[in-house]
């Protein structure tokens, strides 16, 4: 998957200028390719730690404010 797949992928979401996305990912090419193709729409990229409990992921929901 390249960055412009990632792109339109995202467009697809209605992800726009200045929103926060939330990525639970583990690292490697593919989650650089999302983030790339995040900072390319102009969205904030906001990665978390897969090993987060559900209530720790729930909790950075709550506090970033996260649209996808």
């Amino acid at each position: 998957m390249g960055l412009e797949d990632n792109a339109d992928g995202r467009s697809r979401c209605a992800i726009v200028r200045g929103e926060r996305v939330l990525a639970r990912v583990e690292k490697n090419v593919d989650s650089l390719a999302l983030y790339l193709a995040t900072l390319r729409l102009g969205a904030i990229y906001v990665p978390l730690n897969p090993a987060y409990t559900p209530r720790e992921t729930q909790h950075f929901i709550e506090v970033d404010y996260v649209n996808l």
